[in-house]
């Protein structure tokens, strides 16, 4: 379990619009709502093929110090600032909370964060004048019920209000015998906002907490067998992508590396 409270302060521009869908999410998120440059525009985010709980690694040669550290950023600041033992996706979702999300260059990503790869940069939906409420709803044929909603508005007075909640209940492709979801997380998000100086300054306040449970480092292992010529070949009785490698009962034992010794065992599932 992962979680996170942070109140952060950031002063950035928002539209207001009104958008309801209840179709699968596509497999890019348009990187800006706001007039941006052609080149800037060209930058769309790729969710991950096997599911859209964080953008797709892109390995660009060159050796990293973590394989799994993604750099996700959000109001200019890391959802994390290392992958262990929160991991990014534990912490940020592509959903309607987000005002606009992009894709940052090799260049930019070195200059602000001191570290070599691509980047996904985002911005939380601040409140208006107008009221404007997003809401998405998505299921898939192995049981996926995922929902988000975000609403804002004027407060009176120069202050605006956003509030934002994401809940996932996912219980991936494989067969697990010992818990009801792979992947279950829930965000919450809210934003206050005050206008002054006849509304040519601003300041935010904002808050997220987020809870996250997920198997995706210990559920998705599974054997095959490697031909020596690229080719894999599935062990008999067993379906890659929808049996699970994990134990029936989802107890793991665990040994202490310094002593070698057998510790006991830990349950690895989400939930009963």
């Amino acid at each position: 379990m992962n979680k996170l409270k942070s109140a952060l302060i950031v002063s950035v521009l928002c539209a207001s619009s009104f958008t309801m869908a209840q179709t699968q999410k596509k497999d890019t998120v348009p990187t800006s709502t706001v007039k941006v440059s052609k080149e800037e525009s060209n930058r769309n985010v790729m969710l991950n093929a096997s599911g859209d709980e964080g953008p797709r690694q892109i390995s660009i040669g060159l050796p990293v110090v973590n394989a799994g550290d993604v750099i996700i950023l959000e109001n200019d600041l890391p959802v994390v600032y290392h992958y262990w033992p929160h991991f990014p996706s534990s912490h940020w979702r592509a959903d309607s909370s987000l005002d606009r999300i992009g894709l940052l260059k090799l260049s930019e990503v070195q200059t602000t964060t001191g570290r070599v790869g691509y980047a996904t940069n985002s911005y939380t939906k601040l409140g208006g004048d107008k009221f404007d409420g997003r809401a998405n709803y998505r299921i898939n044929q192995f049981g996926l019920n995922q929902f988000d909603f975000n609403m804002s508005g004027a407060l009176g007075n120069d202050w605006f209000l956003s509030a934002g909640v994401y809940q996932n209940f996912a219980p991936g492709t494989f067969n697990l015998k010992y818990t009801n979801y792979y992947d279950r997380t829930q965000i919450f998000k809210g934003a206050l906002t005050k206008k002054f100086n006849n509304r040519k300054g601003e300041i935010s306040f904002l808050y997220k907490f987020s809870d996250s449970k997920s198997l995706s480092s210990s559920a998705n292992t599974a054997p095959f067998i490697y031909n020596g010529d690229g080719s894999i070949t599935e062990m008999p009785g067993f379906n890659l992508g929808t049996d699970s490698y994990s134990p029936v009962d989802g107890k793991m034992q665990y040994m202490d590396i310094k002593t070698g010794k057998n510790e006991g065992t830990i349950f690895a599932g989400c939930s009963p």
